[in-house]
């Protein structure tokens, strides 16, 4: 998961990224006209070696 140096700038810059963990999503949801994802499980990267 990326943070956002200023989550209103249009375009985004990343600001820093999560690279210990993935997270799994389950509903996607439209709000205000941006499209959003239900974060329902974070899973350590270092399960998948």
């Amino acid at each position: 998961m990326c943070r956002a140096t200023d989550p209103k700038a249009r375009p985004r810059e990343i600001n820093s990224f999560n690279k210990r963990d993935v997270f799994r999503l389950g509903d996607l949801l439209k709000i205000g006209g941006d499209e959003w994802g239900e974060i329902i499980e974070r899973v350590p990267v270092r399960s998948f070696s």
